[in-house]
């Protein structure tokens, strides 16, 4: 909110103070320790940043400061890695005993797909179409091998929406058959993690709920990705191989607050009270959203910074399902600014080092950054009416809280590296082990005599979304208290509202469906086990509309846990998870267990039972039943006690393998420019503008699916150096830089089809930072024309005009 954007200077001074001597928005680490694990000459503070005006600047951001106040430090942290813990036997122990020697390597490679024309991955609505750029998508893969043990895994955060069956067994796929890779890496160590932006190009997946709503499966979205990922993984590879001698890794965690919010409080509240009051933050007030930050640093042996992969659980939904743009969303905006202030080279050769900054995801099932929904779930996406200024917002608080987990880290990761993986058939797993039953809480009135997982189907309240993005129906419709005659008035509050009413339908026919006189369900297939779930689509077999053989994988890297899971779990959830697996895992001297939620498939939510029982958005996205997490618990310990007694755990069922999925249309390009010739500047940009406001010019473009080049800029700014001559400033990945197409005919973004004679343009965007430099410049336009065969390159170049410096050291206009 506006108010937030002009305390006054004092407040920016002390936030600045605080961060460079606690840490910005969190406590710092102890630089006196001096135990085993701790070393402060790994700590180089400042020094390794390339732009270190640029860090004051992220560390002052008064972008900080809104929603201050919102949140209170927890009583106890969810993790504090400070275990001395070395064991004689076990995974850390023999040569890997106390090592903190470790090979690595990085690689980030764009993996954007087509600018525009597609219906995008995460809101299901198939108008939520594509056209242009807020910032692109990349694909940063990381290496980490331990000499002790000589294994290696491979690590690699996508800003995708999801990474589903599809993309890792191509990916998979493609690795097994390139010679420099297949030798080393395969399906045990390799894990791929989802950022969750909801603004990115869709219809890449191999099963139909996923590709329902977005026309079909779009194979050249689909290639674009897996190609980008096997290519990161590739130049991460050759990172390490041209530089084997080993490094250190290092550890931080740190709580983030005002950054993110529950927004489904009212089915954490079903959580036993025993349990939520172990979650409690300084001011006695329920802890209800993870705030916690982990970060794991990448150094060479010589201190060159390579890395970092930081992962925190918040949504990256401050884009909405209106925006047009593709776009990273928070965490792709954080990790590129990261990337910046450590000037990483996006082209740089293989082998070379460059620094990749991760913002991976983990158990946000429930944690939105829209922090103000409650009192203004569409006004302000998380502190702004302008979406991509929330982005902005949300993400700038993710960048300082990992800029001082970096900076401050000293921790050193010790031990080796391992890692274990199998599949499970999620629609058949019986609860059986004691130790995991043991630890249920759920009321008797919510118990079954036998505990297992269901056919998958999704609820009828899967139709309201989430409170910050509702759809079409109402959250809360459970076949509970069928006889409720409050269930009248609140379907007639929904229709009056503009909703569906689903309440008497789920009580009549959804809750009722295997009774039904006519064939509701396919046949041999029992829904009853879904319990409270009204039932609105049924997923499983014989229809296999979502994958129900999952992969579960385990890495450990040194003292530091990554468990790879499918879904998007909620903060209870997690919590129990994480619990289960260190507490068999902690006596081989692991100290954390970190969540890697959307990795390797995607099964939509994973809640509690006690979430579950009252049918909220997330419940009735839980698919494969009540009982699912209790199955996810049991499953995780039992592929994590695989690994500490060094056995390995059975395959499991084998990957599915799909049929060829629905097709998308075919795109049938025909480009035309009747009055202009393409890449024609169609309105020249201003000749002088001072730094801190926007310029544009406009082009006359063609179909931006035409343009197959990776990383290859849409629309760029250029500077005229000393010696005259044009070089590149400011590239389409930045969120500076907007491209947007402007077809003449809206219908192609429903329709990959264009209408006979497609006119289309393309507007450049440039919100020139305040602290650009003085100088001359000009806007430049590529694009890939197809007026009726070949595809014919175009560029467009406005002309130069004038910026005019204004003194400030931030982008933002403050002078430090």
């Amino acid at each position: 909110m506006n108010i937030h954007l002009h305390r006054t200077t004092r407040a920016v001074t002390v936030l600045l103070a605080a961060a460079t001597l606690a840490g910005c928005l969190g406590e710092s680490s102890d630089l006196t320790q001096t135990d085993n694990r701790t070393n402060p000459n790994e700590n180089p503070g400042n020094a390794e940043f390339v732009d270190t005006a640029g860090l004051q600047c992220a560390l002052s951001d008064p972008n900080l400061l809104i929603g201050e106040g919102q949140d209170s430090p927890s009583l106890t942290p969810a993790s504090t890695p400070n275990s001395n813990i070395q064991p004689s036997t076990g995974l850390n122990s023999g040569t890997c005993r106390n090592n903190t020697a470790f090979t690595m390597g990085t690689g980030i490679v764009d993996i954007t797909g087509p600018a525009a024309g597609s219906v995008m991955m995460g809101y299901e609505s198939p108008t939520h179409a594509s056209l242009g750029l807020h910032t692109r998508q990349f694909s940063r893969a990381y290496v980490i091998g331990s000499p002790c043990n000589g294994n290696r895994v491979v690590y690699v955060v996508n800003d995708l929406g999801m990474i589903f069956h599809a993309v890792r067994q191509g990916v998979l796929n493609k690795v097994a058959a390139d010679a420099q890779l297949a030798p080393f890496y395969n399906e045990q160590n390799i894990m791929l993690n989802a950022t969750h932006t909801h603004a990115g190009p869709g219809g890449y997946a191999h099963f139909t709920a996923f590709n329902a709503f977005r026309l079909g499966h779009d194979e050249e979205v689909y290639n674009f990705i897996v190609d980008g990922i096997v290519e990161a993984i590739r130049r991460a590879h050759a990172n390490l191989q041209a530089n084997p001698e080993p490094g250190r890794l290092l550890v931080n965690n740190g709580e983030l607050l005002n950054a993110n919010v529950n927004r489904s409080a009212i089915a954490y509240d079903q959580n036993p009270q025993e349990e939520r009051n172990q979650y409690l933050n300084q001011r006695g007030e329920s802890q209800n959203v993870n705030k916690e930050m982990a970060l794991l640093k990448l150094r060479r042996a010589d201190g060159t910074p390579i890395g970092q992969i930081n992962w925190f659980g918040v949504h990256p939904t401050t884009t909405g399902n209106t925006n047009p743009l593709i776009s990273s969303d928070n965490k792709g905006w954080a990790a590129l600014a990261f990337e910046k202030l450590m000037g990483t080279q996006y082209e740089a050769p293989a082998g070379k080092d460059t620094f990749v900054a991760a913002f991976a995801q983990t158990d946000e099932g429930d944690s939105s950054p829209n922090i103000f929904f409650k009192d203004k779930p569409f006004e302000e996406r998380g502190g702004s009416t302008d979406e991509l200024k929330a982005v902005e917002i949300n993400g700038s608080k993710q960048l300082a809280r990992a800029l001082t987990l970096y900076r401050d880290a000293n921790q050193l990761v010790r031990g080796g590296v391992n890692f274990a993986q199998f599949h499970v058939k999620m629609d058949e797993v019986e609860i059986t082990d004691p130790v995991v039953l043991n630890s249920l809480r759920h009321p008797e009135s919510l118990n079954s005599a036998v505990k297992k997982t269901c056919t998958a189907a999704m609820g009828v309240s899967f139709g309201a979304g989430a409170e910050d993005g509702p759809g079409p129906t109402v959250e809360g419709a459970s076949c509970n208290g069928r006889t409720d005659p409050a269930r009248l008035t609140r379907d007639l509050a929904a229709l009056a509202a503009g909703k569906l009413p689903p309440e008497i339908l789920a009580t009549a026919v959804l809750c009722n469906l295997n009774d039904l006189p006519f064939d509701a369900v396919p046949a041999g297939t029992s829904l009853s086990c879904q319990a409270e779930k009204p039932v609105l689509f049924v997923l499983g077999p014989p229809l296999n509309f979502s994958n129900n053989v999952l992969p579960f994988q385990l890495f450990t890297i040194g003292n530091v846990a990554v468990l790879g899971l499918p879904w998007e779990i909620t903060t209870m959830a997690g919590r129990r998870i994480r619990q289960t697996v260190l507490e068999v895992l902690e006596p081989q001297g692991i100290d954390q267990v970190i969540i890697s939620g959307l990795s390797n498939d995607f099964v939509n939510y994973l809640t509690t039972r006690e979430e579950y029982s009252i049918q909220q958005y997330e419940g009735a996205s839980t698919q494969f039943g009540p009982w699912t997490l209790a199955a996810v618990q049991q499953e995780s310990r039992r592929l994590a006690l695989s690994l500490a007694q060094q056995n390995q755990p059975p395959a499991g069922p084998p990957r599915t393998v799909t049929s060829n999925p629905i097709p998308r249309p075919p795109y049938v390009p025909f480009d035309q420019a009747p009055s202009a010739a393409f890449g024609d500047v169609l309105a020249q940009p201003t000749p002088t503008v001072t730094a801190g406001n926007t310029v544009t010019a406009q082009f006359q473009s063609a179909h931006p699916r035409n343009m197959k080049t990776r990383g290859l800029a849409i629309v760029e700014v250029e500077r005229m150096n000393a010696n005259g001559e044009w070089e590149s400033f400011t590239h389409d990945r930045s969120p500076e830089l907007i491209f947007r197409w402007q077809p003449f005919e809206p219908t192609p973004y429903l329709s990959p089809i264009p209408l006979p004679g497609f006119v289309s343009s393309a507007l450049a965007e440039w919100k020139i930072p305040a602290n650009t430099p003085a100088g001359k410049y000009r806007i430049k336009h590529r694009g890939v024309a197809v007026p009726a065969r070949s595809p014919e390159p175009f560029e467009g170049v406005s002309e130069a005009f004038d910026v005019t410096a204004t003194g400030a050291t931030c982008s933002d206009g403050r002078r430090m």
